[in-house]
């Protein structure tokens, strides 16, 4: 069928597909120029925000540079006055009249000092401000545009304290401090806002909203904040979306009605090879398997059937046999039941009905009766065997299922050498009748984990490769499904969360038959 298609299929179609699909790149490609113009102007555009931004702090810190230097020539000057001033009052103490005439002289705002023996003279009076406190040599406040220079323990004041007005001082602190040279900057024409906000940043930063630029500066223990205008960007931006959603708008209809039409139609002949290859391929095994079964029975499992009666026979009818002659043939009747064991194996793999005998019964019971069967096997190993089963009531054919069950604990128990662990879990979800096994021991590569399934493959020294894959084969004949992976931790052994345990998991429909 897949071939015919293959014939028949519309090839001018699929080269009107490609055709749009080349045209579709052309337009693809002319998105990806415009988005790098876009994104070269808006880099441009960051630079300069960036540019600008860096101007404003440097503007800002050369403010309080000169901030600093007008407080430090203040400082020396005042101090330099207090230090004469001590001086002088040393030789001979200073009357008010004699402070009022050193206040002129040195074109001081007042003086106010408190002597060793705790008086206080003020000159002129009341010309501290009030509720003025000495935390630091030199304070200026602003509302008086007035320095105030602190000294104490000299040789003759307690506490002394200067003041000095400078002239036009107030207007240049107001040009000189941060907030003065912000107020300044954001009258340019391209810049909307400027202040300080009271968070720390670590570096520049640049953001994009809107019609604006933010720019984010460190500045001490703040961030100084500028919003930069982008009108023309925003205009060059628009005109280019403009233009590509028209032109887009227009081919990508074309291109996208073709391009589905020849996926889909790819998507239908992919799947129609794979099912034809599929189906091609299980009816190859299952007539393989049916000839190798047939085979097998004539020529390999009657013969062994015929030994083994004759030689039941000769163990019976003999009177002349000794011990050790019966121990022997024994022996050799037990190894043609286990060479009949992967024959009987292979038989049921190959002759699975498609029409199931089902029935309901308790799944609970038959996984304990199976592993009433093991327990003698699980107590030679020492194997910790942990049980954690619910009534579920399943609807399967129960002979199937004994198989299903009595392979996957076989499995477990080959892979446990000795001192291992075993748990097996029964519950129901989601409509499933869920029956998990977790167990220790040997381990099959975690990268192969789904090839367990398959038909003549095993990661053990013993074994055929066929228990796990008829497990599968009858677990989803029944509609269900089986998996398998490697767990790091189960409830078996909480304290060695390193060791891995494998796991198996079946579900089995419950309730009315699907």
């Amino acid at each position: 069928m897949a071939l015919r298609n293959i014939g028949s299929f519309p090839f001018w179609k699929l080269n009107l597909c490609l055709f749009a699909l080349l045209f579709s790149g052309v337009i693809f490609s002319f998105y990806i120029h415009n988005r790098e113009v876009t994104k070269i102007f808006l880099y441009h555009a960051r630079e300069d925000a960036i540019t600008l931004a860096e101007l404003v702090r440097v503007n800002t810190e050369t403010g309080i540079l000169a901030e600093k230097i007008i407080e430090d020539t203040t400082s020396h000057f005042l101090g330099n006055l207090a230090s004469f001033l001590d001086y002088l009052d040393d030789v001979e103490p200073f009357l008010p009249q004699e402070l009022y005439m050193f206040v002129l002289e040195n074109h001081l705002a007042g003086v106010y000092l408190i002597r060793k023996n705790g008086k206080v003279i003020e000159v002129p009076e009341y010309w501290v401000p009030e509720n003025f406190k000495c935390r630091k040599k030199l304070t200026y406040v602003p509302r008086d545009n007035l320095f105030l220079y602190c000294a104490s323990n000299l040789n003759s004041f307690k506490e002394l304290i200067l003041g000095v007005r400078i002239p036009e001082l107030e207007s240049l602190y107001e040009k000189t401090s941060p907030e003065g040279v912000l107020l300044r900057l954001s009258k340019l024409p391209h810049i909307k806002a400027a202040n300080i906000i009271n968070k720390k940043t670590t570096k520049t930063e640049v953001v994009a909203k809107n019609n604006y630029f933010e720019a984010y500066i460190p500045f001490k223990n703040k961030t100084i904040h500028v919003i930069f205008k982008s009108y023309a960007l925003r205009l060059v931006e628009e005109k280019l979306h403009r233009n590509y959603l028209i032109l887009v708008g227009l081919i990508s209809v074309i291109g996208v009605f073709f391009t589905i039409i020849f996926y889909l139609l790819q998507r239908f002949y992919l799947q129609s090879v794979q099912e034809y290859e599929r189906a091609l391929a299980k009816e190859r095994e299952e007539a393989a398997l049916g000839r190798a079964a047939a085979t097998i029975a004539h020529e390999i499992r009657n013969p062994l059937n015929t030994i083994s009666l004759a030689l039941q026979r000769l163990m019976i009818e003999s009177k002349n046999l000794t011990p050790e002659d019966r121990k022997l043939l024994d022996l050799v009747r037990q190894s043609l039941l286990r060479a009949n064991r992967p024959i009987e194996q292979l038989l049921k793999y190959a002759r699975l009905e498609k029409q199931i005998k089902k029935e309901k019964f308790n799944l609970k019971e038959l996984v304990q009766e199976i592993l009433e069967l093991f327990q003698e096997q699980i107590k030679k190993k020492n194997i910790k065997l942990k049980t954690e089963l619910n009534d579920i009531i399943i609807l399967a054919d129960k002979s199937l299922i004994y198989q299903v069950v009595e392979n996957i604990f076989l499995n477990a128990l080959e892979a446990i050498d000795k001192e291992g662990s075993l748990l097996v879990e029964l519950f129901k979800e989601n409509g499933f009748g869920v029956l998990k096994t977790t167990n220790s021991g040997e381990l099959p590569p975690e990268d192969k984990l789904q090839e367990i399934f398959n038909p003549y493959v095993t990661f053990k020294v013993k074994g055929t490769g066929l228990g796990l894959a008829l497990v599968k084969k009858i677990v989803e004949a029944h509609g269900g499904r089986v998996t398998a992976k490697i767990v790091s931790d189960t409830s078996i052994k909480k304290e060695s969360a390193a060791t891995r345990y494998f796991q198996i998991e079946i579900r089995l429909p419950v309730g009315e038959e699907r």
